[in-house]
C-alpha cells in the first residue's frame, strides 16, 4: 500500500473502505498504451491522450476560473489536477470519483499520485445526488468506463458533454418546420379563430388527480390499470403520439397535448384514427403545430406559444407568451401544464425514457430499430437503469428529458407522482405503482 492509501485509511476509514470494497468487487481489463506518452486503457477506453497529455489538460481547463472552487468529474491520470495546481497552487479542487475501483487501482499503482492527492484536493465519491456546477470539467473517458456504475450521474455528465445532441442539434432540425407552420397558420388566420391557453382554462382543469399517458413502450402493458383509474373518474391527459396505442384499446383521453411541428404529417392515420371520438377532448397544441392538424381536429382547441413563436408571428404577442414553460419533449409540456393545475396526484404511464428491447414507442409509431440504425441516426446508445433492475438502451435526449422531469417533480412537493412504467427508467421522486 502506498502513502496516499495509508493517509486515506487513517483519516477516513469509511471512505477508504468504500474504495477498497469497490476494488475487490470490480474487474477491469487494464493495459498501458504507448504513443508520444504513456497512458492507460481501461476496458478498451483510453484514459488520456497519449500524444501531449498536459496540452490536452490545458485545453480542457481553459475556461475555468482557478480563483474559485473547481470541480473535476473523474480523475483520468490526474493531468488536469496537475495543470490547475501548477497555475494556482492554492486552488480549491473538488474531485468527484466516478469509478471507485479504478481510482483505487490508479492510486495504488502510480507513484506520482501521492503528492498530488495529498494537497488541497477534496475527494468525493459521486452518487445520484452529485450536483453539476459550472466551474468544472468532465473527464470523458471515466464517464463511459463501467457505465452501469453511478449510472445516473454518468448519464447526466454524458448529456452535458454532448449537449448539442439533445438541444442545439434537435432545435435546428425542427426550426424550419416551426417557422413554416407559424407562417401558414398566420396566413390561414388560425390565430384569429383559436385563442391561447389562459388562467380560466387552468382553473377549469382543476382536479385532485390526473392520469398522464405518454408513448413509451410500456404503455400497452398497463391498459387495464389505465381503464381502472378512468372508471374512477380520474381525468386523463395524453401526449399526441400515445394515441397510436390508445386508439387500439378505445381509450379516449380528456385532454391531448401536442407540440412537435411535424407529428401530424408523420402519424396522421395513427393519431386521429376515428377522429369523431375526440369531439369532447380538449386539444392543447403549439402555435407552431401543423395547420392540417388544427383544421382537422374536431374538438375544442387552445394553443400555447413562447418567445420564439412571437419572433416569427408578432401578431400573437400578448401577456400569455411563455404561459407554460418547459424544456424538451411533449411529455414535459404535459407535466408542465399539470404543474399549473396542481393536482394532488399524477399517475404516469408510458413515461419510460428507455427502449424495451428494440422498441422505442408504443403503438407502432416506429419500426423496431437495430443498434446499428440507432447509432447511425442518433449517436451512441446510453444504458439506463430501469425499474425492473435491468439496463436498457436509450437515447441521450430521452435521458435528458428524464432529468428535466425529475427537476419538475422535486419542485412540486405538494403533488405525488406515481410511475407505472415498470420496465422504464427509474424516475427519482416518483413512487413506483
Amino acid at each position: 500500500m502506498n502513502n496516499i492509501l495509508d493517509i486515506l485509511k487513517n483519516k477516513n476509514p469509511e471512505f477508504y473502505n468504500k474504495l477498497k470494497k469497490a476494488f475487490d468487487e470490480a474487474s477491469y481489463e487494464l493495459r498501458t498504451d504507448e504513443g508520444m506518452q504513456t497512458t492507460i486503457i481501461a476496458d478498451d477506453i483510453q484514459l488520456t491522450s497519449h500524444h501531449d497529455r498536459m496540452h490536452c489538460a490545458e485545453y480542457r481547463c481553459r475556461k475555468l476560473d482557478l480563483n474559485e472552487p473547481v470541480s473535476i468529474y473523474g480523475m483520468g491520470l490526474g493531468d488536469e489536477i496537475r495543470y490547475i495546481l501548477e497555475k494556482n497552487p492554492k486552488a480549491n479542487i473538488n474531485l468527484f470519483i466516478l469509478n471507485e475501483a479504478l481510482f483505487y487501482f490508479l492510486v495504488q499503482n502510480i507513484e506520482d499520485f501521492t503528492d498530488l492527492l495529498a494537497t488541497n484536493v477534496n475527494l468525493i465519491i459521486a452518487d445520484d445526488d452529485t450536483p453539476y456546477v459550472k466551474n468544472s470539467i468532465i473527464i470523458p473517458s471515466e464517464v463511459y468506463i463501467d457505465f452501469p456504475h453511478n449510472n445516473k450521474i454518468k448519464i447526466k455528465l454524458a448529456n452535458i458533454l454532448d449537449y448539442d445532441f439533445a438541444s442545439v442539434h434537435s432545435t435546428n432540425r425542427i426550426l424550419r418546420f416551426s417557422v413554416d407552420n407559424l407562417n401558414m397558420n398566420k396566413a390561414a388566420k388560425i390565430f384569429d379563430r383559436i385563442k391561447p391557453l389562459n388562467n380560466d382554462d387552468i382553473n377549469a382543469l382543476k382536479a385532485d388527480e390526473y392520469i398522464v399517458l405518454a408513448s413509451g413502450p410500456s404503455l400497452k402493458d398497463n391498459i387495464e390499470k389505465i381503464k381502472e383509474l378512468q372508471s374512477k373518474g380520474i381525468k386523463t391527459v395524453a401526449v399526441d403520439t400515445a394515441l397510436a396505442c390508445l386508439n387500439n384499446y378505445n381509450i379516449i383521453p380528456d385532454i391531448i397535448v401536442s407540440h412537435d411541428p411535424i407529428v401530424y404529417v408523420q402519424f396522421k392515420n395513427l393519431i386521429l384514427k376515428n377522429k369523431d371520438n375526440f369531439k369532447n377532448t380538449f386539444l392543447i397544441c403549439s402555435a407552431h403545430s401543423e395547420q392540417a392538424f388544427i383544421e382537422d381536429y374536431p374538438g375544442p382547441i387552445k394553443y400555447i406559444f413562447d418567445d420564439n413563436d412571437v419572433k416569427i408571428v408578432p401578431e400573437i404577442d400578448c401577456e400569455l407568451k411563455n404561459f407554460i414553460k418547459f424544456a424538451g419533449s411533449v411529455l414535459l409540456e404535459t407535466t408542465a401544464i399539470l404543474k399549473r393545475v396542481s393536482p394532488k396526484k399524477i399517475h404516469l404511464f408510458g413515461c419510460d425514457f428507455a427502449y424495451k428491447g428494440n422498441t422505442t414507442h408504443a403503438g407502432n409509431l416506429y419500426n423496431e430499430v437495430s443498434e446499428k440504425d440507432t447509432k447511425k441516426n442518433y449517436g451512441s446508445f446510453i444504458k439506463i437503469l430501469c425499474n425492473d433492475g435491468q439496463y436498457q438502451n436509450t437515447l441521450k435526449s430521452f435521458a435528458l428529458y428524464r432529468d428535466y422531469l425529475e427537476a419538475d417533480i422535486k419542485s412540486s412537493p405538494n403533488t405525488e407522482y406515481i410511475n407505472y412504467s415498470k420496465t422504464g427508467a427509474i424516475i427519482k421522486g416518483a413512487k413506483l405503482g
